[in-house]
């Protein structure tokens, strides 16, 4: 497997004394890990996340579906240390699953790990969503939530994805809070816990970059 160091890196820059740290987290990834249905969880991460394609050929990465702009969602196992990013066939293969069933399973799992209802925005001011355990996130994939009437009462809404555990909601048409959540992404465009610099806006059923 491999494993991009681009995340690390950055920290270490910023504390390099805490290099054995930064190593030890990396080292995790490639330790065994069992792979059952119970581990697979749905994360929202950069599409550098996407594993290169195996043996299988071009197609044959991970199991991922695109949001918005550079952000996907894509299947992981939920190792002890760290998360997996493995290739669809490697999960086809360890879990006599196809494609849709994988999906439908680490949907599910994901789902319950969030306690999160939709409720009504109230004005002047974003609804930070932070589930605790690393995936607020993944809250972007659960279609249900933010499609919700108490949501969508007042029209779409706009999210600034802050990190992976940070979620920030305020609806398009309160343009006062819409432009500060824009610039309080643009101070951390460069921050690797950025998920994504740019807003997100849910219109029709999907998310779109907010231009």
């Amino acid at each position: 497997m491999s494993q991009s160091l681009e995340r690390s890196y950055s920290f270490y820059r910023d504390e390099p004394a805490r290099l054995d740290e930064y190593i030890r987290a990396e080292s995790a990834a490639f330790a065994p890990v069992k792979i059952t249905p119970d581990t697979l969880l749905i994360l929202v991460r950069s599409s550098a996340s996407n594993p290169p394609a195996g043996p299988g050929g071009p197609s044959d990465r991970g199991l991922a579906r695109s949001i918005a702009g550079d952000l996907i969602a894509i299947v992981a196992v939920d190792a002890p240390d760290t998360y997996k990013f493995l290739l669809g066939s490697e999960l086809r293969a360890k879990l006599k699953m196809d494609d849709a069933a994988i999906w439908a399973r680490a949907l599910a799992n994901t789902h319950s790990r969030i306690p999160y209802d939709p409720r009504p925005l109230k004005p002047g001011r974003p609804a930070e969503i932070s589930a605790g355990n690393g995936l607020a996130s993944s809250l972007l994939v659960n279609d249900a939530f933010w499609d919700a009437e108490p949501l969508t009462a007042t029209g779409p809404v706009v999210v600034a994805a802050m990190a992976r555990d940070n979620l920030y909601v305020a609806p398009l048409s309160d343009t006062k809070m819409v432009q500060a959540l824009r610039e309080m992404m643009a101070k951390v465009a460069d921050d690797p816990n950025t998920l994504s610099p740019r807003l997100l806006v849910r219109r029709n059923g999907h998310w779109e970059l907010l231009p």
